[in-house]
Order: C-alpha cells, then sequence, then structure tokens
C-alpha cells in the first residue's frame, strides 16, 4: 500500500511539473505570436511599375505608399522609408502589393546608360574599337537612337550623319505588337 501511495505521489508531482512546463511554453509561444502580429510600416507598390523607374520618379508619381504589414509577413530588408532607396533606380518589374526592398534598385550608372542621362538629354556614341565598345553602359531594354554616318557622303561630299531610328526599343515593340495582330 506504502508503494502505492508513493507511485501516485510521484505522478502528481511529475504532472505538476508538466503542467508548469507547458504552460511557461505556452505563454512563451503567445508573446511570439503577438510579436510577430504587430504591424510594421513598409513601402509598398500601389500598381506595376516597369523597370527602369527612378526611386524618385516613383515616390513623386505616389505609385508606392507606407502601409502596415504583419511582421512575420514582411519581406526581409523591406524599405520602410524613402530614403532607403533615394537616386536609386528599379532593376526589376515590380507588381502591385509587392513589398521594396534594396535588392529590386541599383545606382543609374549601374543600371545602363539611359539612367544616367537627365531627361531632355540625348547621348552620343563616338566609334571607338571593339574592345571598349559602348563600355557596357547599353542594358537590354533601353530606349535608345541609332545614327548611321556616311564617310564619305552619297555624292562623294563630306561625311553625312543621319538619323536611322529615332527609338530602337519603341520599333521593336510596335513590330511585335504587328505580330500579335
Amino acid at each position: 500500500m506504502k508503494s502505492k501511495v508513493l507511485i501516485i505521489a510521484v505522478a502528481l508531482v511529475l504532472a505538476g511539473i508538466a503542467a508548469a512546463v507547458s504552460a511557461q511554453y505556452l505563454k512563451s509561444a503567445r508573446t511570439d505570436i503577438a510579436k510577430e502580429s504587430q504591424p510594421i510600416q513598409v513601402l509598398v507598390a500601389l500598381e506595376d511599375i516597369p523597370r527602369g523607374t527612378s526611386a524618385d520618379e516613383m515616390i513623386a508619381k505616389k505609385m508606392v505608399a507606407l502601409q502596415a504589414v504583419p511582421r512575420r509577413f514582411t519581406a526581409a530588408g523591406a524599405v520602410s522609408t524613402p530614403k532607403g532607396i533615394a537616386g536609386m533606380v528599379l532593376g526589376t518589374p515590380l507588381t502591385r502589393g509587392q513589398q521594396i526592398t534594396p535588392e529590386q534598385f541599383s545606382a543609374p550608372e549601374v543600371a545602363g546608360l539611359a539612367f544616367s542621362i537627365p531627361k531632355q538629354q540625348l547621348a552620343l556614341t563616338i566609334p571607338v574599337d571593339a574592345v571598349k565598345g559602348v563600355g557596357g553602359l547599353v542594358k537590354p531594354g533601353d530606349h535608345i537612337v541609332l545614327y548611321v554616318t556616311f564617310s564619305p557622303g552619297p555624292k562623294g561630299e563630306k561625311d553625312l550623319t543621319k538619323m536611322l531610328l529615332a527609338d530602337a526599343k519603341k520599333m521593336v515593340e510596335d513590330i511585335n505588337k504587328g505580330l500579335a495582330h
């Protein structure tokens, strides 16, 4: 009889310890869940934004806005202030509702020639050898103007330079639209 009482006492003590440990675990889990549910303000795209759009333009045109997102659903490194991307250029397109991260942007000089030229200005390429080329500044998707120089000119006169294509990217897009119909 004494051994049965001892077994019951040990069982009750172990049950009490298990209950205390379980209660502590549940309290800790509730705290973690509450912390993960706290909203954080992050920049989110309000519309689809094409590659090449500057961060300053996105902010000025209100293409992005701060929104509260639960911590557990926040992208790693999500930008919480427009200052985090100021002066940068979007390197990949964004879709509506996508959170903004610094990895999606690059400096204008890295993004390509089209992003380092002020609006209303034009870049002009001067002939160089095959090794130097355009120096890697022209990237896929850039809008370019193509000039051709005839040397000598058509009737033997001095060199003549003419615009061959006003916007090569737009021409390709128009051709693709025509092929789709």
